[in-house]
């Protein structure tokens, strides 16, 4: 499992080891996107009507809680993940731009197909990478250079539902100032920050994934947006994180901000996978 983490956030590790980096592609996409996700969740009004925010009950919180296992557990699904990243170590910074598509079929399951394209853009440049597993084995092609690795679903299933953060969604205790209101369509939108003191689950997360698990985690701030529709689905979750940490006897500074899409959820999805030819 830690082996498959690392190969899967090995390029973000790599690229934050340049300096001042220079970029654009996306930035609009992340721009609309965190927006439209601050208009929503500062809607704070007490009223409890529709298109008002109000403060969340137990039975909101469960709703949420609900909704996340829900999302967590589909068999199919397709979900875009945009990460703006940026890294500050002493006077050198860095920033990443990063945009996940992934699709799966039969999750979970033996006969599990899931089929991931990553587009990267830092200092003017790009890279792409896909990534698809079947039949017990990981293939991962990074512009040209294939790599296959055995592995377990279970192993998959670790990562793309850390990746997704439907799971976490759990500990809503750790939320401050959730808020809830209701769309005309009977969508919900769910808005909160963190506080840092009672975060430990969400902050062992991002640990795991960077490898960062002994080094000493400051969090600033999280805020957070998540929509649930009117069949109890997660399809949108927008987060805004802050954090300082300790590695390699330096303390680095991050800013990150990410958007994750979920595309009808609980509609069956068909995954077409590339050629297993020259992977080794």
């Amino acid at each position: 499992m830690k082996k498959l983490n690392r190969l899967m956030t090995a390029a973000l590790v790599i690229t934050c080891s340049v300096s001042m980096v220079s970029y654009g592609g996306t930035t609009a996409y992340l721009k609309q996107n965190a927006k439209e996700s601050s208009a929503a969740a500062k809607s704070t009004s007490a009223a409890g009507s529709a298109g008002e925010s109000r403060t969340a009950t137990k039975a909101d919180k469960k709703a949420l809680a609900d909704a996340g296992r829900k999302t967590r557990d589909l068999t199919s699904v397709e979900v875009q993940t945009a990460v703006d990243f940026g890294l500050k170590v002493g006077d050198e910074s860095v920033k990443l731009l990063m945009i996940v598509k992934a699709k799966g079929q039969d999750m979970g399951k033996s006969s599990m197909k899931y089929l991931t394209s990553t587009h990267m853009e830092m200092a003017g440049q790009s890279m792409d990478t896909t990534a698809f597993y079947t039949n017990g084995y990981y293939y991962l092609d990074s512009d040209g250079e294939k790599l296959k690795l055995e592995v377990e679903a279970s192993d998959v299933m670790e990562v793309f539902e850390s990746n997704t953060n439907a799971g976490w969604l759990d500990g809503s205790d750790s939320f401050k100032d959730l808020k809830v209101r209701t769309e005309k369509s009977g969508s919900k939108v769910y808005s909160f920050s963190c506080d840092p003191s009672s975060a430990g689950s969400l902050i062992r997360n991002f640990n795991d994934q960077l490898g960062l698990s002994d080094s000493n985690i400051d969090m600033k701030l999280l805020y957070g947006t998540v929509y649930v529709d009117s069949s109890g689905y997660v399809t949108r979750e927008s987060l805004d994180l802050k954090m300082d940490f300790e590695a390699g006897g330096q303390t680095a500074s991050t800013d990150m901000k990410i958007e994750i899409k979920f595309t009808n959820p609980g509609k069956a999805v068909t995954v077409t996978l590339p050629s297993t030819a020259g992977y080794y």
